[in-house]
């Protein structure tokens, strides 16, 4: 049936799935609960057969507690709780009951509204702003149209959705499904529940609020007294036995008499009229109470045998009933019957080995036998010595290239890698020249000798000074204190020769200085003068410079500035404009400046007096003692006029206008270990280091923490050659700036160790130099795991670590923060993890400290929490034309110039929370306003102290610091937060909504109003049929040129889509390249130039015979002769002048028309070059490149990498001034920017990527005022990241049975090597430490062994793990997929049960090859390339592309083996009954509690319990089975035992969901010869795989194809362990776009012709698929009827059958892959 415009309307709004934690981060959202309800009402484990309100309760707490990540309020909507309970009336009491209870019992937010449209409703999300709504669409029922309109009017307020249909936790992370779009505001019909009849009931006071609520309800009840008798007794066992003794079991048929029924809706809606009425006492026990299954039980057996305890009160409770209905009906049902309990606890396999019996801590029983029944026994295959895994040769040189046996041919490729090989230094080189330290300057190369102790610059004693100036008087008793030391004559003549110098370099200065003086008073413009002096000033001429003759340039530069302001103000109207304002600033710097240097003299000061004084800024002028007296050797040319002097107060001019410039030590000193002076937390950090303990830095960008990681590297480089520091970086954008920085910094000579160098990269995809032969590794999280965790560096490499710098540590909360904390827990070493963006920083200093107990090494943190440089916050509005040129294509006025629109930060916190955010910052100007804006505001019960004006407070300082800027801004900051906590402040008429409204002036109601008139002119372009314009295309242009006007360029352009990204960058190219062609079309002048440059072009030749004939017919000397020939030939021109014409390139785009700087230090021509190769390699678009000569870069991590690096070193060379790109620019690469621009708004834009992104601008050393810009950002979201709170980062206990089966390696492989042991202990030794550091779990020590145990346990009973820890065959695959995690068990699992044997058992028919091979795909998609998909989209997109040969979700399973969904769901089983037989051991059942509240239900009585209850939660009475798949078990498992919270992670993905084919329909297309494009193609538009994650997605697939390939070689002994690299075939940036790099990228278990792109697929399955000749001699008898040897043969060859077939897949994806990159 067709789908309604509705239904597209609907299915057209984007529905991404994604990880909660970084879309959410810190921000608020709003779950609807009665989408909590509707999906815990429908739980598979719910009682069908009763009606448990404490069960339904618990699951409501587990799912909250599963959403605890998120920072969420719950609110139940009155018009919505027809969306979870219908019309029944027993649901509605219990949504009652619960609303209540976690109202009482809870600390959460729980709200209640009328609806969603209701006016309370609208006053709290003013108020608060949520980010997202958690709802649900109600897919598939019949309240999908009612949450279809609740889900359009939450997007029409703004909130984005949090679908909470489909949550599915992958590796600890919560994924979900998010609907971004514009909604409408639409209610929809009432729900009719008009049979619903709920009574009056007077109350009856019996106690508690439970009971009072049932006495009530029964009382004058008209129903059957046995009823009302059970009723009342099912109260009584509720309030006197524990939850397990009253665990009833199931009936059959009682629920479906009619008396029961009518029952229950009558005793249920009067309990709902008692509950809603809030007739109560208290509603503690509300949780608990009614118990169905308890009540049916007692119905059907009113004479069990109960405690006298529970009859007492069973009497109690009837008194207080009263009379019972004389009535009564028989009543229908059965009891189930209960089976025998269980055995308590199980044996388990044995497991012996020293390293591990310590950490396992107990003795348990054990069973001789016990492992899985496999079908496929791997340990009949011949044993191979070696170890599993790819980590044998991870540290060896990159692989050299593929030769083909042709001796020419191989040449060509040897010299061609060669190349590569150079290129790649060559790059990384080019990026160290372009780095430049924190003072703007070029860094320079420290030679290191091994034993030799730092001693920098800083630290050496200078020659005294030349100048000849009064020496300042020294201290008496200092001078009695020291002693003169007697100088040997050696040191006399030392000292004497240095005075000489220092004579002749003062005397060299003052000449230099008189010279260029006179050349500079040449200049008639003032500003000329200024501009040339500040070049010299600059120059490297400066380090040689006599420090009195710096003095007086300086001076001098002072008198020019003042000159420049005298001739300003001849103007009084122009005085006070920006640009001129700008001077004043620049010279009150400069005095500011030489007021705080060494070297002032007495003269000099007077000189600057009288400066201040002229300028009005007598409260500057102090005395300062001591000064040495130096005449100056030019007179000040001071003006006598008033009108030089300044419309503001000293304090008003600083703060207004100077606070970019004010002196910003932080209590720096001069440090012997560092080459500028440190401020007082620096030095911290390096006293933490010197004592080799580990320290925690938490700084802002910008602040100083990168010489940390270089002081680290030099005490290691020093020490000795052996020592190595591994540097982690996230990105290999970061990896390889940092290689490029070490290499402009160190350099060592390693005379005995040739080949060593001082650094090497390992990135996974790529090697640059010898990473074994280095002390600094820069490499990647995953590719440190793999060494750690490898067995043979375990004897060679791993020990020889001596710290490990972590940056970004912050990274652990992202997508592989598994990984990190595994690093963290094996580093052998101290460590140094560095953040800017860490919410809670003590709370994970102690879990770090945690990861470190087994060193016993202290983690020090080292906080500092100011900003080097303030952040200008401002919105860019652009200027839009009229309506008759926005409807020609004209959007943006010519006429008009956009506004750049100041945003007070402070103007931002009426959104949002009561709350001043930590890091909300001031510049100083902000402060100032921000004092008279409250100022403005006040009222009688909120004054603002007088002493706070800054004129006041400020008084007594003459030159105002950051730092005194930094207490003012504290004592605003806690007056402002008390203006903010008020409950009233959110009125209209409160001081603080007043003050709010004082300091936005207006901006966002333009910005508002912008929008509306944007939309509304769109609405009529597509009333007259045409395309609607976006604001971001259009207004990217305009707002660069202004930027550009006003010096805010260069600057970071970020949207955090790929797409959008180069959307942006085309539209700049196309506009940039038709003006500039309209331009040169039209112009006159410009056609000109050209036809006068084409003529000189075709005069060449004429001139070279005129400069000919003018040789020969010179007369003269022969000496004569041969020099004007000699100078013809060097290209000297005698007679003609260098012209215009030589340097003329028609081809370059004009400075109008591009962004290019002017003054850059990477040359034209070698952007050419670079352009030149980059093109004939279609490494990327043509545009792309071409946009590059325009001064714009495109960046993203899905681009080349050499155009990539392109970018970041023209963008430092200040070639490009403007970069589109992503947040990948965000983590730490040196890209110094003036503006941090965000355009457009994107569900990545969080508080945490804002932080990183605005860090940019402003960085030290580079600017001392950064600007952070929005466009096209609605002005709440615009709020919302100023104030939000930056989030919070937590470390678990991340061990797993893969890595348990790593580590079992580890110690086995590596002969128990002493690396291994320590590993093991840093892991184990404390574990319940690292488990309880966070505070969000707990658990004992003897838990956690036990999980450990039984971790083990598993992997004996699943065959991976030998009897004595070693690993065995099946552990290949497993370990090789430990990223996979859980998949790569239930691969196992497959393979084991022969799934895959089967399947591949008819391979040696050609014919049937392909049909296998798509079974393997489809079975490998299912655990490998899981991506949900909601069935509105599913049906949208058949609705769509109704002809297309996707399959768009995966067949079933089964379509590719009958039993594969069978194995999966005994591998479930198996899991939960090794896990189960552990929680019996764990011991007897604790009390327990809800999960959010905490609280304990049911009474202290109890009695005999079933096996059953020793396992699962007390608050599941469901079942009485233990459940067979792993998500339930964990959710309904005690609450005592901690199972998931300890990283169980072994939940099998449920292969029963809707899953995303696209990996599937990718391979069916390259079966069909689709070209690679097309094909890509198809799985963006039909399968709706984002175009910037495709690429991406298939090269995982292809890293799991070749692991599979490389383990199965492992097991069959078919490939040399050491051959193998992992990512060898699937980098994802060395050989994605580059031709040649791909030499580098070999694959040596495929032979040669496997990858070359343009195979046949015949070839493809000809050239290496001829198997060994056994197999079709070998008949194809049952597994276990034949021999020993017969079986060992049919293993081997159906392995080998299942090994060809991977390989044949890999080739064909992989060839098809590769086409898709040009």
């Amino acid at each position: 049936m067709p789908m309604s415009h509705e239904d597209v309307a609907w299915c057209a709004l984007r529905t991404d799935w994604c990880d909660a934690a970084p879309i959410c981060g810190d921000e608020l959202v709003l779950i609807d609960g009665d989408a909590v309800l509707k999906r815990c009402f429908q739980d598979d484990s719910l009682a069908k057969d009763g009606f448990q309100i404490l069960h339904v309760t618990y699951l409501v707490e587990t799912l909250l507690h599963d959403l605890r990540a998120m920072n969420y309020a719950i609110a139940f909507f009155n018009d919505r709780q027809v969306t979870s309970c219908g019309n029944d009336v027993k649901l509605r009491l219990a949504r009652c009951c619960i609303v209540k209870h976690l109202q009482v019992n809870t600390d959460l937010q729980v709200l209640r509204f009328e609806s969603l449209h209701s006016d309370a409703c609208a006053d709290w999300l003013n108020v608060n702003r949520p980010l997202f709504l958690a709802t649900t669409d109600g897919a598939e029922s019949d309240s999908q149209a009612r949450c279809r309109s609740f889900i359009l009017h939450a997007l029409s307020l703004g909130m984005s959705v949090i679908l909470l249909d489909d949550l599915e936790f992958i590796d600890d992370k919560l994924f979900l499904f998010t609907k971004i779009g514009h909604g409408l505001a639409t209610v929809a019909e009432a729900l009719d529940i008009s049979g619903l009849r709920i009574e009056d009931v007077p109350v009856i006071s019996a106690g508690d609020g439970r009971r009072t609520a049932i006495v009530s309800a029964l009382h004058g009840l008209d129903a059957p007294a046995s009823l009302v008798r059970a009723a009342a007794l099912s109260l009584a066992c509720t309030e006197s036995l524990d939850l397990r003794t009253r665990h009833a079991p199931s009936t059959t048929d009682f629920w479906s008499s009619e008396a029961v029924s009518v029952f229950l809706d009558r005793f249920c809606a009067r309990l709902l009229f008692i509950i809603e009425g809030d007739m109560l006492s208290d509603s503690l026990e509300l949780a608990d109470l009614f118990d169905g299954r308890l009540f049916a039980y007692l119905a059907l057996n009113p004479a069990v045998d109960l405690p006298a305890d529970v009859r007492v009160r069973n009497e109690e409770i009837l008194r207080a009933i009263g009379q019972l209905g004389a009535q009564d009906v028989p009543l229908v049902g059965a009891i189930k019957a209960v089976h025998a309990p269980e055995s308590a606890a199980g044996p388990l396999l044995p497991f012996d080995d020293p390293v591990w019996d310590k950490h396992i801590g107990m003795a348990l029983p054990t069973a001789k036998r016990g492992a899985a029944n496999d079908k496929i026994d791997f340990g009949l295959l011949p044993k191979i010595d070696s170890a599993i895994g790819m980590e044998k040769k991870l540290l060896e040189k990159e692989k050299g290239p593929v030769l083909t046996g042709n001796a020419r041919e191989d040449a060509w490729i040897k010299k061609r890698f060669q190349r590569n090989k150079d290129l790649q230094m060559l790059h990384i080189k080019k990026a160290a020249e372009s780095l430049t330290g924190a003072n703007g300057v070029g860094l320079e190369r420290m030679p290191i000798i091994a034993g030799t102790i730092s001693l920098p610059p800083s630290a050496i004693p200078s020659p005294a000074s030349s100048r000849a100036a009064t020496p300042a008087p020294e201290d008496k008793d200092s001078k009695k204190k020291e002693k003169k030391t007697k100088l040997s004559k050696a040191q006399q003549i030392i000292a004497a020769n240095n005075e000489a110098k220092a004579g002749k370099k003062a005397a060299k200065s003052t000449s230099a200085w008189a010279s260029t003086k006179a050349e500079i008073d040449g200049y008639k413009d003032l500003r000329v003068r200024v501009s040339e002096l500040e070049r010299y000033l600059n120059s490297a001429a400066r380090a040689n410079r006599d420090p009195n003759v710096q003095l007086e340039m300086e001076l001098y530069r002072v008198q020019l500035l003042l000159s420049v302001w005298r001739k300003i103000c001849k103007d009084k109207t122009t005085k006070t404009e920006p640009e001129n304002l700008r001077v004043v600033v620049q010279l009150f710097e400069c005095i500011n400046t030489l007021y705080r240097g060494k070297y002032l003299t007495h003269n000099a000061k007077e000189a600057l007096d009288s400066v201040l004084i002229v300028l009005g800024l007598d409260d500057c002028v102090h005395e300062k003692s001591n000064l040495p007296t130096k005449e100056i050797s030019f007179d000040f040319d001071l003006p006598t006029s008033k009108a030089c002097r300044l419309p503001f107060t000293s304090t008003e001019f600083q703060l207004l206008h100077c606070g970019q410039n004010m002196e910003r030590n932080m209590d720096s000193k001069p440090d012997p270990r560092t080459t500028f002076e440190a401020d007082k937390w620096q030095r911290d950090v390096l006293d933490v280091i010197d004592r080799d303990e580990s320290v925690f830095v938490v700084a802002p960008t910008s602040a100083g923490k990168t010489f940390i990681s270089f002081y680290a590297m030099e005490k290691i480089l020093r020490a000795d050659d052996d020592g190595i520091l591994v540097f982690i970086a996230p990105t290999k954008a970061l990896v390889n700036q940092m290689a490029a920085e070490i290499e402009a910094r160190f350099s060592k000579n390693y005379k005995t160790q040739g080949g060593k160098n001082v650094w090497a990269i390992h990135s996974g995809d790529y090697k640059i130099h010898d990473p074994e032969r280095c002390q600094v590794l820069v490499t990647v999280p995953s590719v440190l795991q793999k060494l750690l965790m490898s067995p043979i560096q375990a004897q060679r490499w791993s020990p020889r670590i001596r710290r490990i710098v972590f940056d970004e540590i912050h990274c652990i909360g992202g997508e592989e923060g598994t990984t990190w904390e595994q690093l963290l827990l094996l580093a052998p070493c101290p460590i140094i993890a560095l953040s800017a963006t860490v919410g809670n920083p003590e709370d994970f200093r102690r879990w770090l400290e945690a990861t470190q107990a087994a060193h016993r090494t202290p983690v020090t943190l080292i906080h500092h929490k100011e900003r080097y440089s303030d952040l200008r916050k401002f919105v860019y509005l652009p200027a839009i034309s009229n309506e008759q040129e926005f409807l020609g294509g004209r959007c943006i006025s010519d006429e008009l110039q956009g506004g750049i629109f100041n945003v007070h930060p402070a103007s931002a916190l009426h959104f949002g929370p009561r709350k001043m955010p930590d890091d909300l910052g001031f510049e100083p100007r902000d402060c100032y306003n921000l004092f008279f804006q409250m100022k403005k505001t006040q009222t009688a019960n909120f004054a603002v102290p007088e002493e706070l004006d800054p004129n006041s407070y400020f008084k007594d300082t003459h030159f105002i610091r950051r730092a005194d800027v930094a207490i003012y801004q504290r004592r605003l900051r806690e007056l402002l937060g008390e203006w903010l906590a008020d409950p009233q402040s959110r009125n209209p008429d409160s001081a603080f909504m007043r003050l709010m409204s004082s300091l936005d002036n207006g901006v966002r109601g333009k910005a508002s109003a912008l929008v509306d008139r944007w939309d509304a002119l769109n609405q009529q372009r597509i009333d007259k049929g045409l395309d609607a314009r976006p604001i971001l295309q259009e207004a990217i242009l305009p707002m660069l040129e202004d930027l550009d006007q006003n010096d805010l360029l260069p600057a970071l352009c970020f949207n955090y889509s790929r797409s959008v990204v180069e959307s942006l960058g085309k539209h700049l190219y196309e506009v940039l390249e038709s003006r500039e062609e309209a331009f040169r079309a039209t112009d006159p002048a410009w056609k000109r130039k050209i036809k006068t440059y084409e003529q000189w072009v075709n005069d060449a030749d004429k001139r070279h015979k005129e400069r000919e004939r003018a040789l020969k017919k010179k007369k003269g000397n022969e000496k004569s002769d041969r020099d004007d020939e000699n100078k013809l030939l060097a290209g000297e021109e005698t007679q003609e002048e260098f012209g215009w014409q030589d340097v003329f390139d028609p081809t370059a785009p004009l400075p109008d028309y591009s962004f290019a700087g002017l003054k850059n230090t990477y040359g034209d021509q070698d952007m050419k070059d670079e352009i030149s190769r980059l093109e004939s390699r279609n490494a990327c678009p043509l545009w792309m490149l071409r946009l590059l000569r325009r001064g714009i870069g495109i960046h993203h991590s899905g681009l080349n990498r050499r155009y990539r690096q392109l970018v970041e070193l023209a963008f430092r060379g200040k070639y490009l001034r403007v970069v589109i790109c992503t947040g990948t620019l965000a983590l730490g690469i040196n890209m110094p920017a003036t503006s941090s621009i965000f355009v457009g708004d994107n569900v990545e834009l969080n508080a945490l990527n804002f932080r990183q992104a605005a860090g940019r601008a402003g960085r030290r050393g580079y600017d001392v005022l950064g600007h952070v810009g929005f466009l096209g950002v609605p002005t709440d979201k615009i709020d919302r990241l100023l104030v939000s709170r930056i989030p919070k980062i937590s470390g678990r206990f991340p061990i797993s049975a893969t890595v348990v089966l790593r580590l079992c390696n580890l110690v086995s492989q590596s002969g128990r090597a002493p690396f291994a042991r320590r590993a093991i202990e840093s892991v184990f030794a404390r574990a319940e430490d690292l488990v309880n550091a966070m505070g969000e779990v707990q658990a004992d020590d003897h838990q956690i062994k036990l999980q450990l145990r039984f971790l083990l346990d598993y992997l004996r009973r699943e065959n991976l793990l030998g009897a004595n820890g070693e690993p065995l065959r099946l552990a290949a695959p497993v370990s090789h997929l430990y990223y996979e995690e859980p998949s790569n068990l239930a691969f196992a699992a497959l393979m084991r049960a022969g799934v895959l044997h089967d399947i591949c058992r008819d391979f040696a028919n050609t014919a049937k090859r392909g049909e296998i091979c798509r079974k393997i795909v489809l079975l490998l998609a299912h655990l490998f390339c899981r991506i949900s998909v909601r069935p509105d989209v599913l049906a949208w997109t058949r609705e769509m592309y109704p002809r297309v040969a996707n399959t768009i979700v995966l067949p079933p399973i089964t379509s590719a083996h009958h039993l594969a969904q069978e194995v999966l769901d005994s591998h479930e089983r198996r899991i939960c009954d090794v896990f189960a037989n552990q929680i019996r051991h764990t011991g007897p059942p604790t009390l327990e509690k809800l999960p959010i509240s905490r609280r304990a239900f049911g009474g202290d009585k109890k009695g005999e319990y079933s096996s059953r209850d020793d396992v699962l939660s007390a608050f599941d009475s469901s079942s009485t089975a233990v459940p067979s798949s792993i998500r339930p078990f964990l959710r309904n498992a005690r609450g005592d035992i901690l199972l998931e919270d300890l990283s169980l992670r072994m939940h099998v993905p449920n292969t029963r969901k809707l899953t995303n084919a696209y990996i599937y329909d990718f391979y069916c297309a390259a079966e069909a010869n689709v070209a690679g494009q097309q094909a890509l193609q198809s799985i963006i538009d039909v399968d709706g795989i984002p175009r910037a994650e495709s690429w991406f997605l298939l090269q995982n697939f292809s890293l799991v194809l070749a692991s599979l390939e490389e383990s199965m070689a492992n097991i069959l002994g078919l490939a040399d362990m050491g051959e193998f690299d992992i990512m060898a075939d699937a980098d994802t940036e060395m050989s994605a776009f580059d031709e040649e790099e791909a030499d580098v990228v070999t694959s040596t278990s495929t032979k040669a012709g496997i990858m070359n792109p343009t195979s046949s697929n015949v070839s493809l399955q000809d050239d290496w698929l001829e198997l060994d000749g056994s197999e079709d001699s070998d008949s194809d008898s049952a597994y276990g009827t034949a021999t020993t040897g017969s079986q060992t043969s049919f293993v081997l060859r159906d392995t080998k059958r299942v090994y060809r077939t991977i390989q044949l897949i890999r080739a064909r994806f992989n060839e098809k892959w590769k086409s898709t990159w040009s």
